[in-house]
């Protein structure tokens, strides 16, 4: 067979993959009445609030999904020109060579970029001060627990790099702190945004957005904090010499664990959720 043939054939096969990609990518935006209902917390909402979470649903979909895709692409391509392998999981050859660590760090990043139009917002030039006490559901307890964790990895990385002089570990801890500064802009963007005077229809839309949104970002950084972790946990095992099963087996936990608040973090509902009946 003919290079010229080989090429047309990949070719062929590289066009029908970013065809599927892009399909999959339109059908998996596409936003149904149970999905709004499941963020707004009730089916019974007006038009135009359906609409605000329609949109909302969609575009994180959207980035969350062509970030994840860029993160696994990244991986391959990186894995296969510089060690000329790719992984899953944790321990291998470099996070930057692994499709899970790529793809999730991609969609973080996704959903930063879903968020980042709220920091080009223009400000309004009608303000209105309130002394009422402000309803900010968008707090949550997850993040000191992912900072915590990246924290302890740097640590455990400096102390590998001064007592050892091996600095694996340490590489994996910068890696930490990138995601961390991801998620804290996230984080920003969600929480630092005005609240404008709205009805009460239209705040109570945009708490449950808010919410929603800083949840599933924490949720996120938690996974990514954990996967860093894990990725911590393997390189220490290997570079101490003699393999430790009980390392090993919490690298695997690890693994298991980032996989289950990946899972939680997805901007859908539950299968088994239906809305509550009304009383």
């Amino acid at each position: 067979m003919s290079d010229l043939v080989v090429i047309l054939l990949l070719g062929v096969l590289l066009l029908a993959a970013i065809t599927i990609l892009v399909m999959w990518t339109w059908s998996t935006s596409q936003i149904s009445d149970h999905d709004i209902a499941w963020l707004a917390g009730t089916p019974h909402q007006r038009p135009d609030a359906s609409e605000v979470y329609g949109r909302y649903l969609s575009r994180h979909r959207t980035h969350r999904l062509v970030g994840g895709w860029v993160g696994a692409l990244f991986a391959i391509i990186f894995g296969l020109r510089r060690f000329d392998s790719i992984s899953v999981g944790v321990g291998g050859a470099s996070p930057f060579g692994d499709i899970l660590f790529c793809s999730l760090f991609g969609v973080l990043a996704g959903a930063l970029s879903a968020e980042l139009y709220r920091l080009s917002e223009e400000p309004s030039t009608t303000v209105a001060a309130s002394l009422a006490e402000i309803d900010d559901r968008a707090q949550t307890d997850l993040a000191p627990a992912a900072r915590g964790l990246v924290g302890l990895v740097v640590i455990i990385g400096i102390a590998r790099w001064i007592f050892a002089s091996n600095g694996a570990v340490l590489q994996i801890a910068f890696l930490g702190i990138g995601a961390t500064m991801v998620a804290e802009l996230a984080r920003n963007a969600i929480r630092s945004r005005r609240r404008p005077v709205l009805s009460d229809a239209a705040r109570e839309v945009d708490l449950r957005i808010r919410a929603f949104a800083a949840a599933t970002v924490d949720l996120l950084h938690l996974a990514v904090a954990v996967l860093i972790f894990g990725w911590a946990i393997a390189w220490f095992n290997r570079s101490d010499g003699s393999s430790s099963p009980l390392l090993s087996l919490m690298a695997i936990i690890c693994l298991i664990a980032a996989i289950v608040l990946l899972r939680k973090a997805a901007p859908r509902p539950p299968r088994n959720w239906s809305p509550a009946p009304i009383a």
